[in-house]
């Protein structure tokens, strides 16, 4: 019984470090450069995030995207939010 209570501690111990891992946002993301959802197509984002334009927090949406791989057009979701430019 105690092997078993030792793995099952032990597997616990790897999910909770596993799962922290997991959980760390991309850190490449927020420096790379930014782009839009506007309806029809990505946009990229001009100036600097808080100084040009800014996400409204709202779960339910993507406020940015970036392209981990610039040679390919895959966007994936940065920042949660609605985008909304300074004027």
């Amino acid at each position: 019984m105690k092997k078993v209570k030792l793995v099952l501690i032990a597997l616990a111990l790897v999910a909770g470090i596993g799962g922290a891992f997991a959980m760390q946002p991309d850190p490449g993301c927020e420096t790379a450069p930014q782009y839009y959802w506007n309806g029809a197509g990505y946009v990229p984002v001009s100036g600097g995030y808080g100084v040009t334009w800014y996400c409204e927090y709202d779960p339910s949406f993507n406020c940015s995207f970036y392209r981990p791989n610039p040679m390919q057009p895959v966007y994936w979701p940065c920042r949660i939010g609605v985008y909304h430019p300074v004027f």
